[in-house]
């Protein structure tokens, strides 16, 4: 099965926080100005978008981006919130 082409991101940075839009999914990056220390990368990231029964859906989180179980929460969380992978149960 083909896969579809991923769509150009669209990205903007203003006053500190990263914007990017792919496809129909918007992105928000902040606090990445304060990341300063090695080894420690906190920002807030939030999800939004339509889910696949056309309503706005939203998702936000603080994480540390260099922790692989952090940002895998995250996805797992936007991914249901989203309703990416089409389920409508809330396992």
């Amino acid at each position: 099965m083909p896969t579809a082409a991923l769509a150009e991101p669209q990205v903007e940075i203003e006053q500190g926080e990263i914007v990017a839009a792919i496809g129909a999914r918007t992105y928000r990056v902040l606090g990445l100005e304060k990341c300063t220390t090695r080894g420690k990368m906190h920002v807030n990231v939030k999800v939004s978008g339509r889910n696949l029964r056309g309503e706005y859906a939203y998702h936000g989180d603080t994480l540390d981006m260099e922790s692989f179980l952090r940002r895998a929460a995250f996805i797992k969380q936007a991914a249901h919130e989203l309703a990416r992978e089409g389920r409508d149960d809330p396992s």
